[in-house]
């Protein structure tokens, strides 16, 4: 995903992590560092997949939710988003 420019957040091996923290705040930085030292994963998720089985010619769908420690981060990055779109971001 890095080298379309869209890094998966948290992912300490091709950019993601370090590169999406520099965009916040000091305080923000501190926050959503706190959620990413609570997983081990890189915070990428589907919520739905789908395709044709390549036997039966079935179309499969599955999803799932977002996962616990997913949510928060996501959470804390839509009130950073919403703060910058008021033009409230220190």
């Amino acid at each position: 995903m890095q080298s379309i420019k869209h890094p998966v957040f948290g992912d300490p091996d091709y950019a993601g992590r370090n590169r999406q923290l520099g965009k916040l705040s000091s305080a923000q930085r501190k926050e959503v560092a706190g959620y990413l030292q609570q997983v081990d994963r890189q915070m990428l998720h589907a919520r739905t997949l789908g395709f044709t089985h390549p036997i039966t010619g079935e179309e499969m769908e599955f999803s799932a939710p977002i996962p616990p420690d997913f949510a928060g981060i996501l959470e804390e990055l839509r009130e950073i988003k919403a703060a910058r779109d008021r033009g409230r971001l220190v």
